[in-house]
């Protein structure tokens, strides 16, 4: 899931990667449901970037303008 997040805000300009991106959540969403919530919580929370006041953010972190669209 952290991969698929930084792809996900990397490319947010490419339609087709969007579209694949927000397909693949939702069809494991269908499928697993609640495991699939907290699974992905638990993996993405680490990678999120909180830092509202820092002036650069962190290249290996996800902004939370992304984080929060892809989110169901």
């Amino acid at each position: 899931m952290p991969t698929i997040l930084r792809v996900y805000s990397n490319y947010q300009s490419n339609k087709m990667v969007v579209t694949v991106v927000e397909f693949i959540v939702k069809q494991l969403y269908i499928l697993h449901r609640k495991p699939f919530i907290l699974q992905m919580l638990g993996s993405v929370a680490p990678i999120l970037d909180m830092d509202e006041n820092a002036i650069y953010g962190d290249a290996n972190k996800v902004s939370m303008n992304y984080a929060e669209s892809s989110l169901l």
